[in-house]
């Protein structure tokens, strides 16, 4: 597999990995639906190249410097190798609990939950991703972060350089 370089991707690549994304979200979503029981509605995701530095002001700019997060992230490698990362503005969504048809769940329970979906969602997007490529993808286990007041505490490594 050919390795990019972020300042060697043209816009045809942006564009074909953007679409590749669309791809690998649609396939998230069925075990999604699975979990919760009904139709799964994702939004269409937003491909950008930023340079590892700029990740946290640029996600910053996306979730506010102020709010409450549950970051789900996980490493990948080796054909295809990063981090992927959720996150969940705890103030934005709707209890995953509740989502998945449980009772009212303890906070342990809530982050256990939030943990799990993000498992399903990072493994089948990067999953598909992988087939589409041709690349095999490992992946560790989740690791679920609690922040507050925006991300400017998020440890970002670069994965993709370590292989």
């Amino acid at each position: 597999m050919q390795s990019f370089k972020p300042r060697e991707l043209t816009q045809d690549h942006v564009e074909c990995f953007a679409e590749m994304v669309n791809i690998a979200f649609g396939q998230a979503a069925v075990p999604l639906s699975e979990l919760v029981g009904s139709f799964v509605e994702l939004r269409i995701p937003g491909v950008e190249v930023v340079d590892l530095s700029g990740i946290p002001e640029r996600l910053g700019a996306a979730v506010g410097s102020d709010a409450d997060l549950h970051v789900v992230q996980q490493s990948f490698r080796p054909e295809l190798a990063g981090e992927a990362m959720m996150i969940f503005d705890v103030d934005e969504y709707t209890s995953i609990s509740e989502i998945m048809g449980m009772e009212a769940a303890s906070e342990d329970e809530e982050r256990e939950a939030t943990l799990e979906l993000g498992n399903i969602l990072i493994g089948a997007c990067l999953g598909k991703l992988g087939e589409l490529l041709g690349a095999y993808v490992s992946y560790s286990p989740p690791l679920l972060s609690v922040f507050h007041g925006g991300l400017s505490d998020v440890p970002f490594t670069d994965q993709g350089d370590s292989r």
